[in-house]
C-alpha cells in the first residue's frame, strides 16, 4: 500500500511500522511494511509476553582498548536498517556488521574494508554490546574483528500486543 504522505504525517507512522521514503518534487510517498522489520528484530505477535535478550552497537566502545564502533547491516541473513538496540528471542543469532574503525594508524584501502559476522548466543535478560576489535598488526582483511566488548544484566520481554491490526 502506497500513502502519499507529508513529512509530519509520515513520522506519525512510526509505531510498529517502518516507512521508507521516497523523495518526489515536493511529497514524499511512504511504503508502510509490516512490523516484522522493526527494533524488535523480526519479533511476532506469538512473541508478546516472552522474555528477550538485547544486542546494542550504539554505545562508545574504549578506544585505549582498540575498541570502535559497528554498524549492523543484516541479521540472521535478512537485511535491516542499523538501529541503536535489537530486541531477540534467545537463541542463536548471527550479526552481519561493517567497522566504523577511524584509527589514525589505519592504513587498509578501502576495497579491503569488508562486513564480518559474529554469532552471538543471547540468553533472556542480557544486553549484548557490540564492537570492532581493531588489530594494528593484522594485515589486508584480518586488522579488525566482530566483538562483544560488554554485558549488561537487564529485565527484557517482548510488550503485550493491543490487539489492534495493522
Amino acid at each position: 500500500m502506497i500513502h502519499n504522505l507529508e513529512p509530519r504525517e509520515a513520522a506519525a507512522h512510526g509505531s510498529g511500522m517502518m516507512a521508507a521514503f521516497l523523495l518526489r518534487p515536493g511529497r514524499f510517498f511512504a511504503a508502510l511494511l509490516a512490523a516484522g522489520l522493526t527494533l524488535s528484530g523480526c519479533a511476532s505477535p506469538d512473541d508478546a509476553g516472552k522474555p528477550c535478550g538485547m544486542v546494542s552497537a550504539y554505545l562508545e566502545p574504549a578506544r585505549a582498548e582498540g575498541l570502535y564502533r559497528t554498524v549492523v547491516t543484516n541479521l540472521d541473513g535478512r537485511s535491516v536498517i542499523s538501529q541503536p538496540n535489537y530486541q531477540l528471542l534467545p537463541g542463536r543469532h548471527t550479526f552481519t556488521l561493517v567497522e566504523l574503525i577511524d584509527a589514525p594508524q589505519l592504513d587498509v584501502p578501502l576495497s579491503l574494508r569488508v562486513a564480518k559476522t559474529l554469532t552471538i548466543e543471547v540468553k533472556p535478560n542480557t544486553r549484548y554490546h557490540l564492537a570492532a576489535h581493531y588489530l594494528p598488526d593484522g594485515d589486508g582483511k584480518n586488522f579488525w574483528q566482530p566483538v562483544v566488548w560488554q554485558q549488561d544484566a537487564i529485565t527484557c520481554h517482548f510488550p503485550q500486543t493491543s490487539g489492534m491490526p495493522l
